[in-house]
């Protein structure tokens, strides 16, 4: 890790208030301010912590373990006592706080040398008639700490010293890393005899609460590098289940794991195992290089100073991203640090030994362009990504909220009807018969319609209204319908409008039989054209989702999964043209990148 304007450090500034009143022309903070900042450091003290709900004490102490460094200015006044600790003031609390042994920081402490003449601080101002007694003892404890303590006149000496010790401690600092660095790489040559660094290339930090969103990308992950190199407790059970677990598990995040994704999320803060595993991560902040640790956030985490994670430290927020577009960007991270990431794994082995489930085998040479798939994907293993889609589609039928699926032509909206019906039976704990998928393009009235609704629900014959309402409500369940090409029913000589009005009546309510899940290029409530003083049936009955176009980052991953073991490779520049060639559309991108297949091999 480098130091200084490259990669900034937090120093915790320590100091009274006389420090930042004098001088009037030039005061001490202010050269002690200018020294950290030309050496490109970030500053932190008291004086910039923002409101909270906290108590101070906890404010102070978080503030102070989440820096790098702490600086100490003390000089004949004692400060503030804390309001829910007034036998100590905040100086020496966060001295304290800075010298407590579960959360070590270096420190530089500078004294005023009280001796001194024209010290540019007014008399009254170098008494603490309240505090006296006190400052005294809290110096003495300061100069049997074991600190190399240095002494200050004015400002432009303080300054002085103060450019000095940082650049010494940042010598310091990359000549620990580097020892650290090389006693590491001696360890893993000796002990594992292989050149892929640490036992583990990426480990998961995570709430036993998020394990549902870690699990694809803990899976993906071992696809790509091989179980063996993914810290993920699922596939470690065996060696976990021992009796020194609290030690041996944080050690492995610390010594044996060379990238360390922790996902932060309201539950994180809250969590025995994920405060030990972070408390021995975060010595990596000082001790070996912080690009090791790598945030996703879901959600509000809240307040986590405690953690020492500030307001200043960067995240991707993965709330609303799918798990393919989160494991490419780890796996782009991976790249950056220079971690090994192999071409393939087989995944069938993964599965037989952690029970996932299996992706095709890479063949050594395709024989058919692998990029054919047209229309509607039925089949589960051509389905790629919106597993964030489904997560939230799943989420509202399961609370028997009826959906409605917007999105341009052919951007993937019957598709994702085909795996509610597919995977919802498994999602939501429901018989297979208990989801149905009616396509309205070869439906050409209202009868029609009835008919081929009565068809899917398994009826015995066409019912419409109330018969067809208490046929369903005998049976006592409650039906999953998928309607594509909803657009059909906008032509008011086929579709009046009795269809929608029965269709509100079956499933608006948490005890009619009927959820919908309809797909359509426009709003509903800007489909159709009804009397503007009368409800239209569809109103505010269903929860818009739209369907948007993949990112890059899943266009890349699209590109990669389908040209797994072929001979041909696109490289990230062919997959960057094609995503702005194809704005992500899935239809488009399917098209643009069988053509480019076929120049390239000739194979349609």
């Amino acid at each position: 890790m480098g130091l200084g304007e490259n990669n900034p450090c937090r120093v915790f500034l320590s100091h009274t208030s006389e420090f930042r009143k004098y001088p009037s022309d030039r005061t001490y903070l202010a050269a002690v301010e200018s020294a950290v900042s030309a050496a490109g450091h970030v500053i932190v003290d008291m004086r910039e912590f923002a409101a909270s709900d906290a108590a101070p004490a906890q404010v102070c102490q978080a503030k102070v373990r989440g820096c790098q460094l702490y600086l100490g200015i003390f000089g004949t006044r004692y400060g503030s006592p804390v309001r829910e600790r007034p036998e100590v003031s905040y100086t020496e609390l966060e001295f304290d706080t800075a010298s407590d042994p579960d959360h070590p920081l270096e420190r530089l402490v500078f004294l005023l040398d009280q001796e001194a003449e024209n010290l540019g601080i007014p008399a009254n101002w170098l008494n603490d008639p309240l505090h006296g007694v006190r400052q005294q003892a809290f110096l003495r404890k300061v100069k049997e700490a074991g600190l190399t303590l240095q002494t200050f006149r004015n400002p432009d000496e303080l300054a002085r010293l103060v450019e000095r010790s940082l650049a010494e401690w940042q010598q310091r600092v990359r000549a620990r890393q580097a020892a650290l660095a090389r006693t590491r790489q001696a360890e893993v040559m000796g002990q594992q005899g292989q050149k892929d660094g640490a036992r583990f290339a990426v480990g998961f930090s995570f709430a036993g609460e998020d394990r549902a969103r870690v699990a694809p990308l803990a899976e993906e992950l071992a696809r790509r590098c091989g179980l063996e190199r993914v810290l993920y407790d699922r596939f470690l059970e065996a060696e976990l289940a021992r009796l020194d677990l609290d030690v041996y598990l944080p050690k492995l995040y610390r010594d044996d794991t060379e990238l360390i994704v922790v996902l932060l999320s309201p539950d994180y803060p809250n969590k025995r195992w994920c405060g030990l595993e972070w408390r021995w991560i975060r010595q990596l902040v000082v001790t070996v290089a912080q690009e090791r640790i790598m945030l996703l956030r879901v959600g509000d985490p809240g307040d986590l100073s405690e953690l020492g994670i500030l307001a200043g430290d960067g995240y991707i927020d993965v709330t609303a991203r799918p798990a393919t577009e989160i494991s490419a960007l780890i796996l782009q991270r991976m790249s950056q640090q220079g971690i090994r990431i192999p071409e393939a794994v087989d995944p069938g082995v993964i599965a037989g030994e952690v029970g996932l489930t299996p992706s095709p085998s890479p063949l050594v040479a395709e024989t058919a362009n692998p990029f054919g798939d047209r229309g509607c994907i039925r089949d589960p293993a051509r389905f790629f990504d919106r597993e964030e889609l489904l997560r939230r589609i799943f989420e509202e039928l399961g609370k028997g909220s009826s959906l409605s699926l917007v999105g341009e032509t052919q951007i993937g909206k019957s598709s994702l009807l085909a795996m509610i019906c597919h995977k919802g039976p498994e999602t939501l704990q429901l018989p297979p018969e208990q989801f149905g998928l009616l396509d309205m393009q070869g439906i050409g009235n209202e009868n029609e319609f009835f008919e081929a609704l009565c068809e899917v629900l398994a009826l015995p014959q066409t019912l419409q209204g109330w018969r067809l309402g208490r046929a369903l409500r005998q049976r006592g369940q409650r039906y999953v319908v998928c309607l594509d090409e909803i657009e059909k029913m906008v032509n008011p000589h086929s579709f009046p409008g009795e269809a929608r009005t029965q269709l509100r009546w079956l499933a608006n309510g948490s005890e009619t039989p009927l959820t919908l899940a309809i797909a359509s290029r426009s709003p509903l409530e800007s489909l159709f054209d009804d009397n503007p003083l009368v409800t239209s049936p569809l109103a505010d009955l269903c929860h818009t989702l739209p369907v948007p176009p993949f990112s890059l980052a899943i266009t890349q991953e699209f590109l990669r999964q389908r040209l797994k073991g072929n001979a041909i490779q696109f490289n990230l520049a062919d997959g960057e043209r094609l995503h702005q060639q194809t704005k992500g559309h899935p239809a488009r991108l399917q098209a643009a990148a069988a053509e480019l297949y076929r120049q390239r091999t000739g194979i349609c």
